[in-house]
């Protein structure tokens, strides 16, 4: 069956890898072997250790998952520490992960080290939805109904550990890795309506490899049914997480961006229900705050990107802006500021909750992604400290050597969402507030 699959490889391991796989296969040689009336068992690692292999990075993996056609994770991951145990080598402990649908985690996992590195084990399955869930039912599967079942061709690759190969069930993976493309492995509203939070991993893919975005994924986004779906039964844990993982990532603004461009800006970024908001106070236009997030999360990236102009990896912009001691800014740091650019419209806004008043950003951060009250309190702070920036007001000016015409224009074509008639970022209050998030303790 599997001679019909295109196939490419072998792939380049380190010595490690290479132990790992040998040692593996040896195990499941001798369970077939004792095996005979059972199906062979065949290994395959599958999702972002192969991607990432097949994208040539080299690097040593730190997250190996390795896919069974024929036995439970859990009893295999006891066979391989029973084979190291009598080979005279380290076993570590098996550790039974149940499913786990809040953290993604849909079925049973073991996990447990081999050779030192964490290793976990999950049989092949195939997935049936109901309407009203993003919990799926689970049974075996095949290795081609698994691949379809995932939520991009190029996280639907395996590696056979057997013939050491690479294969691409779908068909696409492998080109998609190869034009930086991120498509669904079936029908994008089906993949959508089945499991909403997939929307999210697309984006996230999408703006940490830097990846073009399938248009029929687009044409999914606007159809109501599936902001229906992500409302109905993504849990907001989840959303924050994937936020969280966007932010910290290598472009926020281009996460950002896609989160506007695929219509779902207010389906995240949830702020107050209008009969919460304090006083009289009417609900902030959804296009506007999306617009002034946007302009606000622009100037950030401008300041922030990586380019080298000014040394250390930082623009020449933020050299300029920033005392030497404060770069560079830490991860954490960059996306709070990115968080503030979130909930900036609604710093002048206030809600009520058990007869209490709060900031409305704060209810966008705690309720809504559900993070921190660190988060919380340093986003809204940043906000309110770029009250002076007049995002709603202020118009481009022309470009200056700050912000020249082409950097301007890269980031405010990046989506159709980002109006050209967004402001200019004020130098000082700009680079105030990324003071102030880099004197965080």
């Amino acid at each position: 069956m599997l001679d019909a699959y295109r196939r490419v490889g072998p792939v380049v391991l380190t010595d490690r890898e290479a132990q790992i796989c040998d040692l593996l296969v040896a195990v499941a040689d001798k369970l077939n072997a004792s095996r005979p009336n059972h199906p062979a068992l065949t290994l395959r690692i599958a999702g972002g250790w192969v991607r990432d292999k097949a994208r040539l990075l080299g690097d040593d993996c730190h997250d190996i998952d390795v896919a069974l056609d024929s036995m439970m994770g859990f009893e295999f991951a006891t066979h391989v520490n029973e084979y190291l145990v009598q080979d005279g080598l380290d076993a570590g402990t098996v550790s039974k992960i149940d499913c786990n649908p809040d953290r993604s985690k849909h079925l049973e996992t073991a996990t447990t080290k081999v050779l030192g590195q964490p290793v976990d084990f999950v049989n092949l399955r195939t997935e049936t939805y109901q309407e009203n869930s993003r919990i799926p039912s689970m049974e075996f599967g095949t290795p081609e109904e698994d691949a379809r079942r995932r939520d991009i061709t190029v996280n639907s690759l395996f590696y056979n550990l057997h013939t050491r190969e690479v294969e691409d069930l779908t068909g696409l993976g492998l080109a998609d890795l190869r034009a930086g493309h991120v498509r669904t492995p079936i029908d994008p509203l089906q993949t959508f309506v089945d499991d909403p939070l997939r929307v999210l991993r697309v984006i996230r893919f999408a703006s940490r490899f830097g990846f073009s975005v399938d248009p029929a994924i687009l044409r999914a986004c606007a159809d109501p049914a599936i902001h229906a779906a992500f409302n109905a039964k993504v849990s907001r844990e989840r959303v924050g997480i994937e936020v969280d993982k966007m932010l910290l990532g290598p472009d926020p603004l281009r996460a950002l961006l896609l989160i506007a461009e695929f219509g779902f800006f207010t389906d995240v970024f949830a702020p107050p229900p209008p009969a919460t908001l304090a006083g009289d106070a009417p609900p902030i236009d959804p296009q506007a705050a999306q617009d002034a997030a946007l302009g606000l999360a622009t100037a950030l990236h401008l300041v922030l990107r990586a380019d080298g102009s000014g040394g250390a990896g930082f623009s020449a912009l933020a050299q300029d802006l920033l005392p030497a001691r404060m770069l560079p800014l830490t991860d954490t740091d960059k996306k709070l500021l990115f968080l503030a650019a979130v909930v900036y419209p609604f710093r002048n806004q206030t809600y009520h909750e058990k007869k209490k008043f709060y900031p409305s950003g704060k209810h966008i951060v705690m309720v809504s992604l559900k993070l921190g009250a660190v988060e919380s309190d340093w986003a809204c702070a940043l906000a309110k400290a770029a009250d002076d920036y007049s995002v709603m007001s202020l118009r481009f000016s022309p470009p200056t050597s700050a912000f020249p015409a082409p950097a301007v224009a890269a980031a405010t074509t990046a989506s159709p969402t980002l109006s050209s008639s967004l402001p200019p970022p004020d130098r000082l209050t700009l680079g105030m507030l990324v003071r102030t998030a880099g004197t965080r303790p």
